[in-house]
């Protein structure tokens, strides 16, 4: 047909917890997938060049012992406060994992097999404020993915109780209740023992629309759980690993 260019497409891969249901009502009902982890992954197939894949930073701490990928410059998207980063990966140079998650590769003159089973993650045994049993469940047990997702937890949500109470002053009720949601689902899937009930609570008071002076001291209290809990995982985790 005299079409001379090749078909390229953008990948972006991002990994975490969302929400996957039907959503809508009886006059329109789609199953699908929703949250923030999908948004930064259709954030990162947007940056990407034709033809190349960006995977983030949780993703490339899953399939680093299994792909080749470059860190590249951190990535400012829409929607995030803070830049991301991100890594391109080597098209035709991904490893395979073979029986009892042994990853192999080979070169000329090597042969390498990485066991993963044998590198666990450094995970600290108790974090105040987080029940790190039930948040490495809800990961799957991989401690590699839930160190990430306690990263992301510590780098993003620092700022929510600020714009839950910048919402509220701009009488914005509906974007406050869905902060205080948002807060409470991901703070329930990393193992979080006091911020789910508070963000619970600010939620529902925000929905009643009771007195402004209702939801101040129930803001304060969040305010108060959720600065105690990133003080514990700024102090708890171990420091991120730098590629040389």
């Amino acid at each position: 047909m005299g079409i001379n260019k090749a078909f390229e497409i953008r990948i972006g891969i991002n990994s975490g917890f969302c929400d996957v249901g039907n959503f809508g009502s009886n006059l329109r009902m789609e199953y699908t997938i929703i949250g923030r982890e999908v948004n930064l992954a259709a954030r990162l197939e947007q940056a990407a060049e034709p033809g190349e894949i960006l995977i983030s930073s949780e993703t490339y701490d899953l399939v680093q012992g299994a792909i080749q990928a470059d860190a590249r410059d951190p990535v400012l998207v829409k929607g995030f406060s803070e830049p991301m980063t991100v890594y391109a990966v080597h098209p035709g140079n991904v490893a395979w994992t073979g029986a009892c998650g042994v990853t192999q590769r080979d070169r000329p003159g090597m042969h390498v097999e990485i066991d993963a089973q044998r590198a666990d993650a450094a995970l600290p045994e108790a974090i105040a404020g987080l029940d790190t049993a039930l948040g490495l469940t809800r990961a799957m047990g991989m401690k590699t993915l839930y160190l990430a997702m306690l990263r992301r937890y510590l780098e993003g949500r620092k700022d929510a109780p600020a714009r839950i109470r910048q919402a509220l002053d701009g009488g914005d009720l509906k974007t406050a209740e869905l902060l205080s949601h948002s807060l409470r689902g991901i703070s329930v899937q990393i193992g979080a023992t006091r911020v789910p009930p508070d963000a619970e609570a600010l939620e529902q008071a925000v929905q009643e629309g009771p007195p402004r002076e209702v939801p101040d001291g129930l803001l304060g209290r969040l305010d108060a759980s959720l600065r105690a809990l990133i003080a514990a995982l700024d102090a708890g985790l171990p420091p991120v690993a730098i590629a040389p």
